[in-house]
């Protein structure tokens, strides 16, 4: 509803491009991030999300360019909102690297990418 209303609502995008990414609908996802950063691409959060869509469709090069514009960008965030954040993308990587054997060596290496909280 929120994009249908305000076209222009880039956590919309990026909200949406996230919940496409759980429900495993990639190309989605990929779209609505796509849309966000066009909007407004200083979001951490949807570089981060674009990031987590990337290596599930097994691009980790792209990942990893996407994990570096987000890392660049964290400061933007008040602190909060900056640990919130990073905790819940290094629960997502950290769950590719349990449950997807394929993908483990990859989400490691962005892992790495990423400052802890």
């Amino acid at each position: 509803a929120a994009i249908e209303r305000f076209s222009g609502y880039d956590l919309a995008y990026q909200s949406l491009g996230y919940a496409y990414y759980k429900t495993d609908q990639l190309n989605l996802a990929q779209e609505a991030l796509r849309r966000a950063l066009q909007i407004s691409p200083i979001r951490p959060a949807a570089h981060f999300y674009q990031m987590l869509v990337n290596l599930a469709r097994n691009r980790p090069d792209q990942a990893k360019v996407e994990a570096a514009e987000a890392v660049v960008l964290l400061d933007l965030l008040p602190q909060q909102d900056r640990t919130a954040l990073l905790e819940r993308v290094i629960a997502e990587l950290e769950a590719v690297a349990r449950q997807t054997p394929d993908q483990a060596a990859a989400a490691e290496a962005l892992l790495a990418l990423i400052p802890r909280p």
